[in-house]
């Protein structure tokens, strides 16, 4: 999601108890190359709001300097919270201008509760006649705080997603398999996301 137009083998999650790294190499499979993980004492983020920015910024940059992950450019997956998910279908002969039909409908069509969004899509599905997507939208100072809080503590951002999205590219990856209706769910603390 919101791709920034790089590849990258490696992800960072920010969420309420901490924020983990990991980095993954391919040999014959992926395999884990490094995983790293800075626990937050409460009331840093509390329900995916970061509350208390200057200590984060501070233990984030320590953290980075620490572990050796200056530099390291990751896919951040952001909490979900505040973002919007929705269904949209387009006919296949479209496919190519989906992007343009995601802004129209963005931008006019769905009812977002925020000012200022920034969003993308995936293609879930397609039968002879459409396309089925996801669109995904989140208000852009949200977005943009947890980009600056990363490359403030000296990593690159080359996508943010959140993390259902890229956990269901993991388990695509990893069992080859096309994205169908499947439901995942991540468990951690009193979140639930699914």
């Amino acid at each position: 999601m919101l791709q920034f137009k790089s590849s990258t083998h490696a992800g960072l999650s920010i969420e309420q108890t901490g924020i983990r790294y990991v980095s993954l190499k391919k040999k014959k499979q992926w395999e884990l190359e490094q995983k790293h993980f800075l626990p937050l004492p409460a009331g840093i983020i509390v329900e995916n709001q970061i509350e208390d920015q200057e200590t984060l910024s501070e233990l984030l940059r320590n953290w980075v300097d620490e572990e050796k992950l200056k530099g390291k450019t990751v896919s951040l997956s952001i909490p979900p919270s505040r973002i919007l998910v929705r269904t949209m279908s387009i006919p296949l002969s479209s496919l190519k201008q989906a992007a343009q039909l995601v802004s129209l409908e963005v931008e006019t069509g769905m009812h977002l509760p925020f000012e200022d969004p920034v969003y993308d899509y995936i293609v879930t599905g397609t039968t002879e006649e459409e396309a089925q997507l996801l669109v995904f939208a989140a208000p852009t100072p949200i977005v943009k705080n947890y980009v600056q809080l990363i490359e403030n503590a000296g990593m690159r951002i080359a996508s943010v997603e959140i993390a259902t999205t890229s956990l269901s590219r993991v388990v695509m990856m990893e069992q080859e398999l096309q994205f169908t209706e499947t439901m995942l769910l991540q468990i951690n603390g009193r979140v639930l996301d699914m």
